[in-house]
């Protein structure tokens, strides 16, 4: 069975491969600045001990609790902040740990933390391709 018929055969799929990605081109961060400046967002980067977290749904923000109190003391969280993503409802939760973590123990373990998949999954596409900080969020100005 193709991939196409797959999902022609799917009746639970919730979402469609994402816009801002037109065609087969790739994900890019230029993509997302250039989103980020047509929508007056602002881009925000991990630092080199950060992870970032996107939840969008209850379910995910379950798992964030559940799967933070397991990896609370391997990853020495020192700070938690969370802030309403652009999308209301949703949530951007930035975890500062007292450790380095590189750029694919970072796509990893933000997926282990309930983040957005499909953020994640591009996330891993963009660092494949070579893409120095494919993490980030987009939130709104401060005013």
């Amino acid at each position: 069975m193709s991939f196409e018929e797959l999902l022609g055969e799917s009746t639970e799929i919730e979402s469609e491969a994402p816009q801002y990605f037109p065609g087969d081109t790739q994900p890019t961060t230029k993509t997302a600045i250039d989103r980020a400046e047509k929508e007056g967002l602002e881009v925000v980067y991990p630092g080199p001990k950060q992870l970032q977290i996107d939840v969008d749904r209850p379910d995910q923000f379950k798992t964030f609790l559940e799967h933070l109190a397991i990896l609370t003391k391997y990853l020495d969280v020192k700070e938690m902040k969370c802030t309403e993503s652009k999308t209301p409802g949703h949530r951007h939760i930035t975890l500062t740990c007292g450790r380095f973590i590189s750029v694919p123990e970072r796509i990893c373990l933000q997926a282990l933390l309930g983040s957005d998949l499909k953020r994640e999954v591009l996330g891993f596409i963009m660092m494949k391709n070579g893409e120095p900080k494919p993490t980030l969020f987009l939130e709104k100005k401060e005013k």
